[in-house]
């Protein structure tokens, strides 16, 4: 049942990113540099499609790892959570509808260092 809520993330990014198709100019850009201006674009079509597949593979390569490690499920989700809303804050970057690709990320980052850090004291003890 919990798995319902990474795929159903996955799901929802790629809802989103094809939604928006046709206000998306020919190429998205798909790379930023730390000051938040791309640096690397790519056609939409291959954007949209490539994105949303490498993160069913990292789903996948995480939930191997998740096998062996139940404890880390949560962990999983938020990487998940994460590329997926990397996926629609570049989409709406690329329709001018927000000024930094980083802005939407505040949360996702935020919940991804304070679960991280929670692990790392967690098994560590």
């Amino acid at each position: 049942m919990k798995e319902l809520i990474p795929i159903g993330l996955i799901l929802l990014s790629t809802i989103v990113g094809f939604s928006y198709y046709q206000a998306l100019p020919d190429q998205i850009p798909v790379h930023f540099d730390k000051k938040g201006n791309p640096d690397n674009w790519m056609p939409k079509r291959v954007a949209l499609i490539l994105v949303p597949v490498l993160t069913v593979l990292a789903y996948i390569l995480l939930s191997i790892w998740t096998y062996f490690m139940p404890s880390m499920f949560w962990w999983k989700a938020l990487m998940v959570f994460f590329l997926c809303n990397l996926h629609i804050a570049t989409v709406y970057y690329s329709m001018e509808r927000v000024r930094s690709v980083f802005t939407p990320m505040v949360p996702s980052v935020i919940l991804l260092v304070v679960y991280s850090v929670y692990l790392f004291v967690t098994f560590r003890n």
